[in-house]
């Protein structure tokens, strides 16, 4: 008998039910288009950040800018889990506890498209898998990934990585299940 398959889950934040990251010039954004799998490290700047604490909404350790945005507290948590498959990029970060960008560098070709539920661009392109299917024996060693065929999209985990994240108890984070349905 085949071993189950690891499930992987969608990563998203939690963003109604805390504080937002917001970039100090909103043209910043402009610098987190290239996070599209390829290293950034040796010529990152770090990015002035603020937390916007409106409301009185709690500091998170898990939002979005994006890309996922870790604190120390998470990034510790995950520690070897994410080494190897993304770099965490400095954030100069006001009004809160320090954080760093996540560019997942990890792009996976283990998405089986002919049994997933793809939505394409009218010219055929990939937009994002709504229902994916994974092949199992491609997702080995992974832990958090980006589809190849959609590298500035959303951010996927492994079994271990959704198992730490919530044993670490970190708040703000999203786990949706993607496989298996």
């Amino acid at each position: 008998m085949a071993p189950s398959p690891d499930p992987v889950w969608r990563l998203g934040p939690g963003l109604d039910d805390f504080a937002a990251l917001v970039p100090d010039d909103e043209n910043d954004f402009d610098r987190l288009e290239p996070l599209d799998g390829s290293p950034m490290a040796a010529a990152w700047e770090p990015l002035a950040v603020h937390w916007s604490t409106a409301g009185g909404l709690p500091v998170p350790d898990y939002t979005s800018l994006e890309a996922p945005v870790f604190t120390q507290r998470a990034l510790d948590a995950l520690g070897d889990l994410v080494g190897g498959a993304a770099e965490a990029l400095a954030l100069d970060v006001a009004g809160g506890p320090p954080a760093r960008l996540l560019n997942v560098t990890r792009l996976s070709d283990a998405l089986d498209e002919d049994a997933s539920e793809i939505k394409r661009f009218p010219d055929g392109r990939f937009m994002r898998a709504v229902t994916p299917v994974f092949d199992p024996a491609r997702l080995e060693g992974h832990t958090i990934f980006k589809l190849r065929q959609s590298p500035r999209g959303e951010v996927f985990v492994t079994g271990s990585v959704a198992e730490r994240l919530r044993e670490a108890g970190l708040e703000g984070v999203d786990l949706r299940p993607a496989w298996p349905a």
